[in-house]
């Protein structure tokens, strides 16, 4: 592939990527307001280390991080799906 194919691929599949990162927000939305906490570490794993790796997933895809700073974002994104498997 060249690298207009492999930059037309990068853009085209960047949508997708927003709307993943949007729907693993709105489960961890729904992940605090529907789900009751049987103890303190569930409320400081939803509250905390959740909400850590879920809420910048947006900003980081629109800001194209994937791209430019694979090495972080692909860690983080393992983060964010490990918490809500």
């Amino acid at each position: 592939m060249t690298a207009v194919e492999l930059a037309n691929t990068h853009y085209s599949l960047q949508f997708l990527c927003f709307i993943c990162s949007i729907v693993l927000l709105v489960n961890w939305i729904l992940g605090i307001t529907l789900l009751i906490p049987a103890n303190n570490y569930d409320l400081i794993f939803f509250r905390g280390i959740a909400a850590f790796f879920t809420i910048p997933l947006p900003f980081l895809v629109m800001f194209d991080v994937p791209k430019k700073a694979n090495w972080f974002y692909q860690p983080f994104l393992l983060g964010s799906v490990w918490c809500w498997t």
